[in-house]
């Protein structure tokens, strides 16, 4: 009884690992402040670096203007030249701005434009490329490269994540369990 109870807290702690979604996304949070009620541009401290297939995600822009605020962003494709590209999105008499994406490779430097005094926020996602096909191939069955053997590739079930049973590809009816579904590749 003490050996199943033990091999279930293991198979459930190898289960937690390989089910949980790791996630490999970095989170930022820029603040802005200012003192004057002009309308006038707040650009954050340094430019973020994106790496080819990198993507920077704008999930929130927050600042105290409702009407006016705008997100600005200069993007520079090489880190030498002296004229980046430079845009401004309108809030649209939202305090929030949200879902604007931005690409690598290139540099980017944020900012806010808004008129009244006080703070502002934005919240930033970097998912790297490296990471994003990493976390990917996690969840891949990979067969060997090369291998003279034949493999068959078999589906099984589960309602615990500790007893699994051979089960078919096509439509499942639902159940008053959860039901887990992996992949095995089993040599012939």
């Amino acid at each position: 009884m003490k050996n199943h109870i033990s091999m279930t807290l293991l198979a459930g702690a190898v289960a937690l690992g390989l089910f949980t979604s790791v996630t490999a996304e970095e989170w930022k949070t820029i603040k802005f402040n200012k003192d004057s009620d002009r309308y006038e541009d707040v650009w954050a401290k340094e430019r973020i670096k994106l790496e080819k297939g990198d993507r920077l995600n704008v999930v929130q822009v927050i600042a105290r203007d409702n009407i006016n605020n705008y997100l600005k962003y200069k993007i520079w494709q090489d880190s030498d030249d002296n004229k980046p590209i430079e845009r401004g999105i309108k809030g649209g008499g939202s305090p929030w701005i949200t879902a604007q994406t931005f690409y690598g490779p290139c540099e980017v430097l944020l900012g806010i434009r808004y008129s009244q005094s006080g703070k502002a926020s934005m919240t930033l996602k970097i998912t790297r490329a490296e990471e994003s096909s990493t976390r990917a191939s996690r969840y891949a069955l990979v067969l060997p490269e090369g291998a003279e053997s034949k493999h068959k590739i078999i589906m099984e079930s589960s309602t615990d994540l500790v007893n699994w049973t051979e089960d078919s590809l096509g439509s499942k009816d639902s159940s008053d369990k959860k039901r887990f579904y992996r992949l095995r590749a089993v040599k012939e």
